[in-house]
């Protein structure tokens, strides 16, 4: 006995289109949010570019496209350079489900997406080309239940042409099983001269498609067992998140398995003559159409899951929307100052010994060699240090206004709230932060920055 689900509520309706989820297990994965929360999730995808500081939350940020550079070369930087901060436990685990999801996303690109024609040349005027190609794959069966009669009085096409022309004006159309409308062309090797190899076509297209969503489930499948082991890592929005988009790929993939094994099922005994009903059906079998049909809207729904996946959600993962530009920055000084006694060192023993030879038994190199690594070291010192300029240029421009509405905050708290020990714990927190605000735009002067060993 199939579980019937209760139909959605306006609240799960809302937030599924926001975060273009549509079934009903997924949706539950985004409802442990709260209200504050999910705004705070759909800011932060919004603006994934921008960097914040630590004492703003995403609610806080804008989009700040001066700053795209730097973000881009935040990018190179890896997981272990961050190996001191408090939440790096969360990065290593944002860093795993990073890479495997781009297992998911390359496995799309490679095949998946290629399933489908171009949208431009879905314009044919084939009626079950239109059909299957409609904005919304909600109205295809609706519009198949109007066209109804029409496809199901489309004659055979002759004898000598196994794919339709969807480029021909011709005023009649024949009848051909919707999954041939799939992107067809890079089978074509394999076409037969017949009409009557149809169904040897079908399964040529139905393969590889199989393979290529199975891989997908089981890469899903592992991912959300992996994703639900790190969950004390992983902050509560990226969480529900991306359990909410793997199990609804999960789920479109699954489903298309099913319904393919019993496409091909129904083609095994309509070939071997088994099924003595399947014999007698016409070719434009209505049950046929709709497995057919459904087995369409399960693949395009996959694809556009996933599509939105990689355009949308995938870009959140960076590294640098888990950590404020402080630490950042930090990171930077860090890898200046690391680099600096790396060049100092090696000079030293240069410096030390007197010939050649001494130097390739001391350091197994011979002396180009480590000039060239001195050099390389000078060029990543310099580079880090633009880059240390650039967040100091936006945190100096950031923290003022932080201070004074803080110190708007503490002065209201001061005159219009009766002191209690709540008032005058964020009094305390507000007070603090502004002296490291302060301290830190004193640390950031240029002269300090531009002198930085």
């Amino acid at each position: 006995m199939h579980k019937t689900l209760s139909p959605l509520s306006l609240e799960e309706l809302a937030i599924g289109t926001i975060f273009g989820i549509s079934k009903k297990k997924s949706i539950e994965q985004l409802m442990h949010l709260s209200h504050k929360e999910a705004i705070e999730l759909i800011v932060t995808l919004n603006n994934n570019r921008a960097m914040r500081t630590k004492y703003e939350s995403a609610l806080g940020v804008c989009n700040n496209t001066q700053l795209t550079q730097v973000r881009q070369n935040n990018s190179k930087l890896f997981c272990n350079d961050f190996r001191n901060l408090d939440n790096y436990p969360e990065l290593v685990s944002i860093t795993s489900l990073k890479h495997h999801i781009n297992k998911i996303i390359n496995e799309y690109d490679n095949n998946l997406s290629k399933t489908l024609p171009p949208k431009h040349e879905n314009n044919s005027n084939h009626p079950i080309c239109q059909l299957l190609y409609t904005e919304n794959t909600v109205d295809i069966i609706k519009n198949y239940r109007e066209k109804r009669n029409e496809i199901l009085s489309l004659p055979p096409p002759p004898t000598n042409e196994l794919l339709p022309d969807l480029q021909s004006q011709e005023k009649i159309s024949y009848y051909y099983d919707p999954l041939i409308f799939l992107e067809t062309r890079r089978y074509c090797d394999y076409i037969g001269p017949s009409y009557q190899c149809m169904n040897l076509f079908i399964e040529i297209i139905i393969n590889p498609i199989l393979e290529s969503s199975s891989t997908i489930f089981v890469y899903s499948r592992n991912l959300i067992s992996s994703l639900a082991r790190s969950r004390k890592h992983i902050r509560k929005q990226t969480y529900y998140l991306f359990m909410a988009l793997l199990s609804q790929i999960k789920t479109y993939a699954s489903s298309f398995q099913k319904l393919a094994y019993k496409k091909l099922s129904e083609k095994t005994r309509r070939s071997s003559g088994l099924d003595s009903n399947l014999n007698l059906a016409p070719i434009n079998d209505e049950k046929s159409i709709l497995m057919s049909l459904h087995i369409v809207i399960c693949l395009r729904n996959l694809i556009k899951c996933i599509h939105t996946l990689k355009k949308k959600f995938f870009p959140i993962l960076e590294l640098h929307n888990y950590i404020p530009a402080e630490n950042i920055i930090g990171v930077f000084i860090d890898k200046v100052i690391k680099l600096s006694a790396e060049i100092k060192t090696v000079h030293e023993i240069m410096t030390t010994e007197k010939r050649n030879a001494s130097i390739v038994n001391v350091l197994g190199e011979e002396p180009s060699a480590w000039i060239m690594e001195i050099e390389k070291r000078e060029s990543d010192i310099l580079l880090s240090k633009i880059e240390i300029e650039k967040i100091s240029s936006f945190l100096t421009a950031k923290y003022p206004p932080l201070i004074m509405s803080r110190k708007f905050v503490i002065s209201y708290l001061l005159d219009k709230i009766n002191s209690n020990s709540n008032t005058n714990k964020l009094i305390e927190e507000l007070t603090k932060e502004i002296k490291e605000m302060e301290l830190f735009l004193v640390k950031l002067t240029p002269s300090k920055v531009k002198h930085l060993q």
